[in-house]
Order: C-alpha cells, then structure tokens, then sequence
C-alpha cells in the first residue's frame, strides 16, 4: 500500500510525542520511501508528496535525511510529472515554496515572532554543508542576516532601527556560549526531544553579533 503524506503530516505538525516511539516511526516513514519514487512499493508515485519530508525531519535534527530529500526533489524536478497535464515536476508549485522554507526554517532553523520582536535560529547543517547564509530577511519590522559557520558558530546582523531579541540555540552538550568574545555558561532544554544548548541575546539596531558554542 502506498503511503500517503498523512503518514508524515502527524510527525511533522509535532503532534506525536518526542521519544523512542517517534523515532521509530520516522526510521519506518524512511524504510518504506526507499529512495524515492519506484524504488519500494509504499513510496508515493507524486512529487508533491516527498516536497513535505525534509520538514518531517529536521526539526528533530535528523539533517541527513531532510537533506537527502532536499536533493532528491531537486534532481527529479526536471522529469515529467505524474500528470502529463502538469508539465514537469518543477512546474508543481510546491516545489518551490517547500524548498525554500526547508532552507530557512529546517537547514538554518530559523524561528521567527515578529509581535514578539524576537528570533530563534539553530543550525541544523549536514555534512554536505558547511555554512549557510540568508540576506535581507524580513521580519516584522525588521530585516536580518543570518549565517551558520558549521553547526557551532552563528553571525546574525539586526538591520534595522530596534534592538532584537535573539535566542542563539545549538544542539548537543556545549558548556559555553561565547558571545563577542565574552563566554557565558550555556543554557540547556530539550526541543522535541533533543537537547540545545542556547544562549538570549540582545541584539542592538544596525549591529552584528558573532555566537559560537563550545566546550572549552
């Protein structure tokens, strides 16, 4: 029986609880898919239904996999759609809007609360990736830049005329968080069941911030 995106759509909306039974359903959503469309019998024969699957996956970090289908989507995006009357796999509107969110919000984990005026990022790079950058994001009242200097080390510039608050979160086990040059002890809690080490920040109008987590 072919899975449908429903079978995704529980982990990805966060509603099931974080844990070792939510683990194991992911590693079967990744068993069943194969590596994409005829590679097992269960795999979805639609593109529009692997354009939600690295979302399904990084928020519980699981980089690998949401990069995998990242890449995948992109290397079928030329092949004809499932529906001739489609056109190609890239003329689905999904693909575009998807990968730029699984970009912005999955690989850089940003989280945005513009009525809050405070921002979230946690770098969520795999091994392909060494850093990661986005320009003139809008917010709100505001426009960032935000870069991923490996998994441990973020740069966000607040270009705009109100301070920011900026929660700087890294995954894994870090002692400090080092913010210009000055080290804090690091904060810890666990996100969907894996742990961050973080650190609140303010962020001043027209300024740059360099934060960097480590053990030493």
């Amino acid at each position: 029986m072919t899975l449908e995106r429903n079978s995704w759509f529980i982990p990805m909306k966060l509603i099931t609880e974080p844990g070792t039974r939510n683990d194991k359903y992911l590693d079967y959503i990744s068993e069943k898919l194969g590596n994409g469309i005829n590679t097992t019998p269960e795999a979805p024969r639609n593109i529009e239904a692997y354009t939600y699957i690295p979302d399904t996956y990084f928020p519980y970090n699981r980089n690998e996999e949401a990069w995998k289908w990242m890449k995948y989507i992109l290397s079928v995006r030329d092949d004809d759609h499932e529906r001739p009357s489609q056109g190609t796999n890239g003329d689905y509107p999904e693909i575009s809007f998807t990968l730029v969110s699984q970009t912005v919000e999955g690989m850089m984990g940003i989280e945005a609360n513009a009525p809050d005026k405070s921002v979230v990022t946690a770098p969520r790079l795999p091994k392909d990736v060494d850093w990661i950058k986005i320009d003139n994001l809008e917010m709100g009242e505001y426009e960032l830049s935000i870069n991923h200097n490996g998994l441990d080390m973020t740069t966000l510039t607040n270009n705009s005329s109100k301070n920011l608050k900026w929660e700087a979160r890294f995954y894994g086990d870090y002692d400090y968080i080092v913010v210009e040059g000055k080290k804090f002890k690091a904060k810890k809690k666990e996100v969907n069941g894996e742990l961050v080490s973080y650190r609140d920040v303010s962020v001043k109008k027209n300024d740059t911030v360099d934060v960097k987590a480590t053990n030493k």
